[in-house]
């Protein structure tokens, strides 16, 4: 994803970062190990709070206009 669109899903995600493949790889972990044995049918959302809410339109117009003036 572009920076500067990540900017803007920056203002909408619950924690302050993105996360990193690690995140990600350490729930894969988990679910490979002895601690989730008694684990069954459950979805992980490891997705650091990005849809909890999302850009508004607004914003999302905004940078595909930028992007447009950026080709011509």
């Amino acid at each position: 994803m572009p920076q500067d669109m990540l900017a803007i899903y920056s203002k909408f995600n619950a924690l302050p970062y993105h996360g990193e493949a690690d995140d990600i790889g350490h729930a894969a972990v988990y679910l490979a190990s002895h601690e989730s044995k008694f684990m069954t049918g459950q979805i992980l959302q490891i997705e650091g709070g990005h849809y909890i809410t999302n850009p508004t339109i607004a914003d999302t117009n905004i940078w595909i206009a930028s992007q447009q003036h950026k080709g011509s």
